[in-house]
């Protein structure tokens, strides 16, 4: 594994990533890795998201500021602020906090904790909390804009071109490629978003 700035470089330019999050998911069945794991994602999500909030240390009387959710609450709402000029790409972005990167479904033994995590986010009565997504939209365009068929065939059947990529990629047909452990699809599929989907080549051949 490289680091996203020379992956793509010649060989002797390349710089091998150090980081954990690129590695540690392909040892994820070994026991220790898994629990580190769930162990890193709990400190985050500490971290990031549940605080504490201000208080005052009782042998120093230092004041601590607040951390997590804390830090944004304004008349007992948080209020993320979304900028539109932020990105090269133009996508919408967030912060303080960033809402679009609230843990979604979990990983490991973290699932239950992303479940009890996501409840605290309430409507206020009368209202309702609306989560939309935009579902692959710039692969879309690039189908109808390019005419590839394959990639038409399989949104217009309301199938999942990630997991189509990653069958392929792996010389199994679709069905047989969802047969497989949740955790290994979700993996696979994960790495199969950063096949270039220029593999997808006319007439449907993956490579």
């Amino acid at each position: 594994m490289f680091t996203k700035s020379t992956q793509k470089l010649p060989d002797d330019q390349k710089i091998a990533s150090t980081s954990a999050k690129d590695h540690l998911p392909y040892f994820g069945e070994i026991s220790f890795v898994a629990q580190y794991m769930d162990f890193t994602r709990l400190e985050k999500m500490r971290g990031t998201y549940v605080g504490p909030p201000a208080y005052t240390d009782e042998e120093t009387g230092r004041e601590i500021d607040p951390r997590g959710f804390w830090k944004y609450i304004y008349k007992d709402r948080i209020h993320p602020s979304f900028l539109l000029h932020r990105t090269v790409t133009g996508r919408t972005a967030s912060a303080n906090p960033n809402a679009q990167n609230f843990p979604k479904r979990g990983k490991g033994g973290m699932k239950e904790v992303v479940k009890a995590f996501r409840r605290v986010f309430e409507a206020p009565p009368g209202w309702k909390i609306l989560e939309a997504d935009l579902s692959q939209a710039e692969l879309r365009v690039a189908a109808w804009m390019a005419n590839e068929r394959t990639m038409i065939d399989i949104y217009r059947s309301g199938g999942d071109i990630h997991a189509s990529t990653a069958a392929r990629t792996m010389g199994m047909t679709t069905e047989a490629f969802l047969a497989m452990e949740k955790d290994t699809i979700s993996m696979k599929r994960f790495q199969a978003k950063a096949v270039p989907t220029k593999y997808w080549g006319m007439g449907g051949e993956a490579f």
